[in-house]
């Protein structure tokens, strides 16, 4: 459920096709030899063997931006605003990049025992360099699941295993789904029908950096990349140092600062957000990525979603007093205990979970009889809601728009001959299954020993049990994504499933839900890049190392900022975390992931959302999520040119379940920016859209994350108390005036 950590936002979504593609596609029916007519209309149908691909660039640069990205990434998720550095961004650096080692680099031939000659210079930088460098990348585009486990662990539940546990925790729940995406390639990878669109995008920007119109022009777009990054790296020192009142602008808070009630409509940060919008670019992609990549479609069903939600359910739910709502801030991502004072009045509290555990970290039920039950803010209650709707509208969705594709192109996989991609695949040695076998037996026998060797109080037959789960998720979700480009998030299941059979053991809770969602997610994740490796012909063994080596340096980079940050900044003090005393260190997701660790795990789904439980009624949006996507299929049905076919449930509902760790303020001016580029700037210059806009958002990205790791680490990491020396009105004094950084009473 994307309220616990998500890494994927809104699931795997499509970005808009370019409008050349499309109107290629009927002619490609006949001239193209691929099956499917939007793979002839972008993917190359030629390919040169002797082009060099696992090249001294290749490798350097892969290794270098696996570094950069996994520690940049990783860094963010602990931050208020989790910025990413997204994968457009690193292919635009990592293209100029290449080309500059064309032009400098010497034609020099170097030997090296074991390994053979290589030129550090042969040639043109292709294609296929740039292609494996991006994937070689791909493994630390998001932040290592197993590193909230690692931080509730040492920041609330005060065990510290050491660099080995937290390292080999880190590499196996990274690398299992490895060894089951190899074993599935015959059925997700090799047929032509199971086609990932997600990589269509990618391949045409591949194309168009390396087409000879393009690299005349490179200097101009060198020049458009420079300019913005360098304007947004100056620009964020406003609302990142010197105004950051400019992060969340809450207009109503501005006319009235003592209304609560004000508050909690106006503000974005802990409020509904209306009539408030955000002038901090990390703000606004701080949980949903760029908006420049989102299609149309896609931004206006995450607002429509979200402000259905905010402005309409939650209001009516919290004014109501609907489980006790008013007791709690409105859309607090913590949890909260009711204690009874001596005077008979009831009083919201944290939740002390420390206080219902045994020494071994398991539920104790008599103190927990004695203490209270877990209670939630009625926006994060809703959110779980949302996480149960998503995951069967997602289902019922697929069903419904892509039920007969998916089983025709699954029959035809198992039957069809290979397309123009399969026979150019023919020219090199493919991967023995045995290597991928050998993988996953290694990984499963390390991951037992991680579970049995440090008190971790799971069983082993758990571990067989989630590692089987993911298995068989593998093929079912990887034939969804790989026909329909959305992705079913299965970590509900397993924490479901867990919590029921095992109870009251929180950590076993979340490693068991890593090992069997993770590794089903990288496995198709994996099984993604192998696509893209068949439609780039990169040699499928050059592919194995760069996946596996990629895995491996993303993971001991993920733990080695983990550590520095938990070590250095926040020193595993749990109070100064929840009260913020370190800044922008606010661990918004790892927060979420310890109260879902609380709520499947200690108390389980049985005391939480069983017979007699407070919030038993969240059960309904099991049902919800089956019924509601219906009414629009059947409307699209009736009145097919109404345009009923851009109502994604499924996306409002995962846009409403990623708040919390998310805010209000993340999502409308999101929604306002994507909107204008990609639907009026596309439609009245279509022709600069085309050729800036993807520029335009990894320039943007660049520039802020360059600018937060300056100001974070240069200006306000070496000094206690760092910060802007003087407060005004754009730089609020909030423990004077009682007012948070809005403006708007303190909730």
């Amino acid at each position: 459920m994307a309220t616990e950590a998500e890494t994927v936002p809104l699931g795997v979504m499509e970005i808009d096709k370019e409008k050349d593609i499309e109107k290629k596609l009927d002619e490609v029916e006949f001239k193209s030899k691929s099956h499917i007519p939007e793979v002839g209309a972008t993917v190359p149908e030629t390919d040169d063997p002797s082009m060099p691909c696992w090249s001294f660039r290749s490798v350097v640069l892969g290794v270098v931006w696996a570094v950069v990205v996994a520690g940049v990434n990783q860094y963010f998720w602990f931050t208020s605003t989790p910025i990413v550095l997204g994968q457009i961004a690193c292919a635009l650096l990592a293209f100029f990049m290449g080309k500059a080692m064309e032009y400098t680099l010497p034609d020099y031939r170097v030997k090296v025992p074991y390994l053979g000659e290589f030129s550090l210079n042969p040639g043109p930088f292709n294609m296929k360099e740039h292609a494996l460098i991006t994937i070689f990348a791909n493994a630390g585009f998001q932040s290592a699941y197993a590193t909230d486990i690692l931080g509730i662990q040492r920041l609330f539940y005060k065990q510290n295993f050491g660099p080995a546990y937290g390292i080999l925790l880190i590499l196996t729940t990274q690398i299992a789904g490895y060894g089951m995406a190899g074993l599935g390639r015959a059925i997700l990878v090799e047929p032509p029908s199971m086609w990932w669109p997600t990589n269509l995008p990618t391949v045409a920007l591949f194309k168009t950096l390396h087409e000879k119109s393009y690299e005349s022009r490179m200097g101009v777009h060198l020049k458009f990349f420079t300019i913005v990054t360098a304007t947004a790296f100056v620009w964020y020192f406003l609302p990142g140092l010197i105004m950051p009142v400019l992060t969340s602008i809450s207009i109503m808070c501005w006319f009235n600062q003592s209304s609560t009630l004000v508050g909690n409509i106006g503000s974005g940060l802990s409020g509904l957000g209306v009539l408030n919008f955000s002038l901090d670019w990390a703000t606004i992609t701080a949980f949903l990525y760029s908006p420049l990549m989102y299609p149309t479609s896609v931004l206006i069903n995450v607002c429509v979603g979200v402000a259905f939600a905010a402005w309409v359910v939650v209001p009516a739910m919290y004014y109501k007093n609907v489980w006790n709502a008013q007791l709690f801030p409105i859309a607090a991502s913590g949890s909260f205990a009711l204690l009874q004072n001596d005077d008979g009045t009831v009083e919201a509290a944290r939740y002390n979970v420390r206080s219902i555990l045994t020494p071994e970290k398991i539920l104790d039920e008599d103190k927990y009889n004695n203490y209270s039950k877990l209670h939630l803010s009625i926006f994060f209650a809703l959110a779980y809601g949302m996480g149960f709707a998503a995951l069967t509208c997602t289902i019922m969705h697929v069903a419904l728009w892509h039920g007969k594709e998916i089983v025709k192109r699954y029959r035809a996989s198992r039957t069809e001959d290979g397309d123009i991609h399969n026979e150019l695949m023919e020219a090199y040695p493919t991967v023995p299954n045995w290597w991928f076998g050998a993988i996953f037996l290694v990984t499963a026998a390390v991951s037992m020993f991680v579970v049995l060797y440090w008190p971790t109080e799971m069983p082993w037959w758990a571990l067989i049990f989630a590692l089987g789960m993911g298995v068989f998720f593998t093929i079912p979700t990887g034939i969804i994504c790989a026909t329909t480009n959305i992705l079913p998030g299965t970590n509900i299941i397993t924490e479901l499933v867990i919590g029921f059979i095992l109870p009251g053991r929180p950590i076993c809770n979340v490693l068991f839900k890593t090992y069997g969602y993770i590794s089903q997610y990288q496995a198709v994740t994996f099984l993604q890049d192998m696509k893209l490796g068949m439609y780039m012909k990169i040699p499928p063994r050059d592919l194995f190392w760069a996946q596996i080596s990629g895995t491996v340096v993303s993971g001991l980079v993920n733990y080695a900022v983990m550590d520095s940050i938990f070590t250095n900044i926040i020193k595993d003090d749990d109070v100064g975390v929840l009260n913020g005393a370190f800044g922008n260190y606010t661990l918004p997701n790892v927060k979420v992931f310890f109260t879902a660790s609380i709520v499947w795990g200690v108390i389980g789904p049985a005391r939480m959302f069983g017979s007699g439980s407070d919030y038993q009624a969240l059960n309904w949006f099991w049902l919800i999520g089956v019924l509601a996507p219906i009414p629009f299929y059947l409307l699209h049905q009736k009145y097919p040119n109404f345009g009923w076919d851009n109502v994604n449930v499924p996306v409002m509902f995962n846009g409403i379940g990623i708040l919390p760790p998310a805010a209000t303020v993340n999502f409308f001016t999101w929604g306002a920016i994507g909107v204008f580029f990609n639907h009026y700037i596309r439609k009245r210059f279509p022709t600069w859209w085309k050729e800036y806009n993807y520029v335009l958002s990894a320039a943007l990205d660049s520039g802020t994350i360059l600018s937060l790791l300056f100001i974070g680490l240069a200006i306000l990491l070496p000094r206690e108390n760092a910060g802007f020396p003087y407060f005004y009105f754009g730089n609020p004094n909030t423990d004077e005036n009682g007012l948070t950084l809005e403006y708007c009473a303190l909730p």
